[in-house]
C-alpha cells in the first residue's frame, strides 16, 4: 500500500488553515498518557489541512474550497478510548459535509469524507436508538444511561448505553449486560451473543458450505496480520504529519494557488449505479446496485426497479436468493436484515443465471468472485474495466475474540476510487444516506471481501476498406447480453457503398447497434465515390426522321452509338440526361448492347412514353456498343423521342443513376403492370436472341 507523501507545498496550507480558520472542540481533555493518541487539537489541523486538499484536487469537492471545519463529535471504541473525531464542513457558515480524523495514531488520519452527514447528527436516528435501547433496558429490569457515540472502523456508527440493574432477581433464562449497542444506520441492537447464522428456517447446502469456508479463511492470525500491517501504514503516515515544520513557515493570506499540484487519480463509473436505500439488507441492496447498473449496461431481462427508491422486486430477489434474514418471524434484533458475506457471489449468480445469464454452462457466463483482503489493485482494476463490485466489511465492532462470528458486517457498492497525497480512497453508495458523494479509506476495516461480477465476453471484430471508417475498428470486446453500436463514416467525397454484418448484407446504414449480444459477430463497411445522382454517359441515338416511313413499314433503321460506363452505379436510357424517365416513342424500340450482346425491348408497345428501361445487365465497364432500332408493333407511324410522331420533343440519354432514392422509384415504376404485348412475345431480355426473363 502507497503510503503518505504529502507534498512540501502544504506546509503553508496547514499554517495558514490552523492560523485562519476557528479550532472548534470542546474543554480540553484530560492529558492522555497513550502515545498514539490523537489530540483534538491536532486533529483540526489535519482536517484543515485534508479540506484544503481534497476542494483543490477532487473535481466533486470544488466547493469546498476555503471552507471551515468545525469539530462535532469525539467517538469512542468499545474500550471507552478515542477512536475518532468527526468535522463538520462550513462553506460560508452552512453545511457542506463531513471529514473523519482518527482519535489515535494506530489508524489513518482522515478515514471518511462526504457530503451527507454522520447519523449521530440526526436527531431522528439518536431518538429511535435511544427508544430501541430503552425496550431492551426495561426488559432486563435495568436503567439506561446516556449514550456515548462509537466509530468503529468506515460506516460503522454506534450508540452505546450503559444499563444500571434496578429489578429483582431475574430468572434463569433472563439475562443481563452492562451496555446495549444500537446501529445507527441499521437502527437495530447489536448483540453478538445472538447473532448464529443467518436466521433462515432451512439450512441448505449452499449456506452450510458458506459458513464452513468462512471458518476456514477467517482465522485469526490473518486478521492480526493484517491489523499490524495497517498499524504500520497508519503511524508512517502520522509521522510525516510530524514533520511538518510550522514555525519555519512564513504565514501567506494568499491562497489563491491550489493544492490542486497534488498529484491525484480519479476514477468514478460513468453513469454510476442506481442508489438504492435499504431494504431487506444491505447485502441484496448493494448487489440490486450493481445488477441494476449492468441492466442499464444491456441485460435488460434483469428485472426493472418498478420501487426506484429500494430497487424492488431486484432488490427482494436477492433478498432470498443471498439467505438474507428478513422474515419478521425469525429475524429478531441483530438477525434482521443479516446475510452472510459469503452468499453474496452465490446470490447474485443465481440471479444473474434466472434471467439466462448465469454461469453453469449457459448461453450466458457470468462469475462473482470474492477477494480476501482485497488489495488495492482489485478494486482499482474493477473500476478502471467499468466494473462495480459489493464490498462487505467485517466486524465493525467485534473482537480479535470472536472473528468468526459475523457481528457488525456491512456492505456497500463501490463505484469509484481516488488515490492521492491524502492516501486511497473508495467512493461509495452505502445503502442509508440519499444519494450523496462519499468516500472511505481504504483498509479502514478488520477485515473485507470483494464481490465482483465479471461477464463473460464475445468478440465483435470491425473492419474497412479504404476512404471511410468503422468505430470503434478491430476486435473488441463485449460483456455478454449487453450491446456495442458502431458507428459508420465515409471520408469526404465519398459514401457508404454496403455494410455486412456477419457476412450479410445491411445495406449503406451509417450505424449498426448488436443487442443483447449472445455470440462472436463480425461487421465490415465499403466505401465509394460520391458521385452526382446522375451522370449522363452519352446521347441515345441519332435524330430520326418518322416520315421517312411508312405506316405500315416494320422498325427503322438501325441507329448505332458508343458511350463509356466507371461501372459505378446504375444504367437507364432516359428521355433527358439529367432526369430519370421514360421514353416517349411509337410503337417501341429495342437496343441491343454490345460486347455482351444482351437486347433489352421497351413496353408497351404502342404510342406512349415507355416505362423506365434499365440496361445495368447488358453493361461492361469501359466502352460499350449499342444498336437502337425503332419499332412499329402496331402498324402505325413510327416516332422516336417525339411525343407527337412529328418533330423532336426528347434528347433520349443513356445516364448512370447513383442515388438509391431514383434507383427505388425506378424499380417500382418499371415494375408496374404492363399491357399485353400484342405479338404474343413477352417483356424480358433477348440475349443473343433468347429470351431471359
Amino acid at each position: 500500500m502507497k503510503s503518505l507523501k504529502i507534498a512540501t507545498i502544504l506546509l503553508v496550507f496547514l499554517l495558514a488553515a490552523m492560523v485562519m480558520v476557528p479550532m472548534a472542540s470542546a474543554a480540553p481533555d484530560k492529558i492522555k498518557t497513550d502515545a498514539n493518541f490523537v489530540s483534538v487539537e491536532k486533529a483540526t489541523s489535519v482536517a484543515n489541512l485534508y479540506v484544503q486538499q481534497i476542494s483543490g484536487s477532487i473535481q466533486d469537492y470544488s466547493n469546498w474550497k476555503g471552507a471551515t471545519v468545525q469539530k462535532a463529535t469525539t467517538y469512542y471504541d468499545l474500550n471507552g478510548k478515542e477512536s475518532a473525531y468527526s468535522f463538520e464542513v462550513l462553506v460560508n457558515g452552512q453545511y457542506a459535509g463531513y471529514l473523519m480524523v482518527s482519535a489515535t495514531r494506530d489508524n489513518y488520519p482522515v478515514l471518511e469524507f462526504s457530503k451527507g452527514k454522520t447519523p449521530d447528527r440526526e436527531i431522528s436516528t439518536q431518538t429511535e436508538a435511544r427508544e430501541l435501547a430503552a425496550t431492551v433496558a426495561k426488559s432486563q429490569q435495568a436503567s439506561l444511561g446516556s449514550g456515548r457515540p462509537l466509530y468503529l472502523g468506515a460506516t460503522f456508527f454506534y450508540m452505546e448505553y450503559p444499563v444500571e440493574q434496578t429489578g429483582t432477581l431475574k430468572s434463569a433464562t433472563q439475562t443481563s449486560q452492562d451496555k446495549i449497542l444500537v446501529d445507527l444506520y441499521e437502527k437495530k441492537i447489536v448483540d453478538p451473543k445472538k447473532v448464529t447464522g443467518s436466521g433462515n428456517t432451512v439450512a441448505s447446502a449452499e449456506l452450510t458450505a458458506a459458513q464452513s469456508e468462512a471458518r476456514a479463511v477467517l482465522d485469526q492470525k490473518a486478521i492480526q496480520k493484517f491489523q499490524q500491517q495497517k498499524t504500520q501504514e497508519a503511524q508512517a503516515e502520522w509521522d510525516a504529519i510530524d514533520r511538518l515544520d510550522f514555525e519555519s513557515i512564513s504565514i501567506r493570506s494568499d491562497l489563491s494557488y491550489s493544492i490542486a499540484t497534488s498529484q491525484n487519480l480519479e476514477k468514478i463509473l460513468s453513469p454510476e449505479p442506481p442508489y438504492y436505500q435499504w431494504q431487506y439488507g444491505c447485502s441484496p441492496t448493494s448487489g440490486a446496485m450493481i445488477l441494476g447498473y449492468w441492466r442499464n449496461q444491456g441485460l435488460t431481462r434483469i428485472p426493472s426497479d418498478t420501487d426506484s427508491y429500494h430497487g424492488d422486486p431486484l432488490n427482494h430477489e436477492l433478498a432470498d436468493r443471498m439467505h438474507t434474514c428478513y422474515n419478521p418471524q425469525y429475524c429478531i434484533g441483530p438477525l434482521y436484515g443479516l446475510t452472510l458475506p459469503f452468499m453474496i457471489a452465490s446470490g447474485i449468480n443465481t440471479e444473474l443465471d434466472n434471467y439466462q445469464y448465469g454461469i453453469a454452462d449457459s448461453q450466458y457466463g457470468w462469475y462473482a468472485g470474492n477477494v480476501w483482503f482485497p488489495s488495492w489493485n482489485d478494486f482499482q482494476g474493477e473500476i478502471d474495466n467499468e466494473r462495480p463490485s459489493v464490498l462487505s466489511m467485517w466486524h465493525g465492532g467485534g473482537s480479535e475474540e470472536s472473528l468468526t462470528s459475523p457481528y457488525g458486517d456491512h456492505s456497500v457498492a463501490v463505484v469509484g476510487y481516488i488515490v492521492s497525497d491524502m492516501g486511497q480512497y473508495l467512493k461509495i453508495h452505502d445503502t442509508w444516506e440519499p444519494p450523496q458523494l462519499h468516500h472511505i479509506r481504504y483498509n479502514n476495516w478488520w477485515a473485507a471481501m470483494n464481490t465482483w461480477v465479471r461477464s463473460r465476453s464475445y468478440t465483435i471484430t470491425s473492419s474497412t476498406g479504404s476512404n471511410g471508417k468503422v468505430d470503434p475498428i478491430g476486435v473488441n470486446s463485449v460483456p455478454a447480453g449487453t450491446q456495442q453500436q458502431y458507428m459508420i463514416t465515409p471520408d469526404s467525397g465519398f459514401i457508404i457503398d454496403d455494410v455486412l454484418v456477419d457476412g450479410s448484407s445491411v445495406g449503406s446504414v451509417s450505424s449498426y447497434l448488436f443487442s443483447d449480444v449472445t455470440a462472436d459477430h463480425t461487421i465490415s463497411a465499403t466505401f465509394k465515390e460520391n458521385l452526382p445522382a446522375i451522370v449522363p454517359l452519352c446521347p441515345a441515338g441519332t435524330p430520326f426522321d418518322a416520315t421517312q416511313y411508312p405506316q405500315n413499314w416494320p422498325e427503322s433503321d438501325p441507329m448505332t452509338f458508343q458511350c463509356n460506363w466507371d461501372g459505378n452505379g446504375r444504367v437507364y436510357i432516359s428521355g433527358e440526361p439529367s432526369v430519370l424517365n421514360g421514353v416517349w416513342a411509337d410503337d417501341g424500340f429495342t437496343i441491343t448492347i454490345q460486347p455482351s450482346g444482351a437486347t433489352f425491348d421497351a413496353v408497351p408497345h404502342y404510342g406512349c412514353q415507355h416505362n423506365i428501361l434499365e440496361l445495368t445487365g447488358g453493361m461492361t465497364p469501359g466502352l460499350n456498343s449499342f444498336t437502337l432500332i425503332v419499332k412499329n408493333w402496331m402498324g402505325l407511324s413510327m416516332s422516336y423521342g417525339s411525343s407527337t410522331g412529328i418533330g423532336t420533343d426528347q434528347t433520349p440519354y443513356i445516364i448512370e443513376v447513383n442515388s438509391p432514392a431514383l434507383v427505388s422509384q425506378a424499380t417500382e415504376t418499371s415494375t408496374s403492370k404492363m399491357p399485353p404485348f400484342v405479338t404474343g412475345n413477352e417483356t424480358g431480355l433477348l440475349v443473343n436472341g433468347t429470351l431471359s426473363l
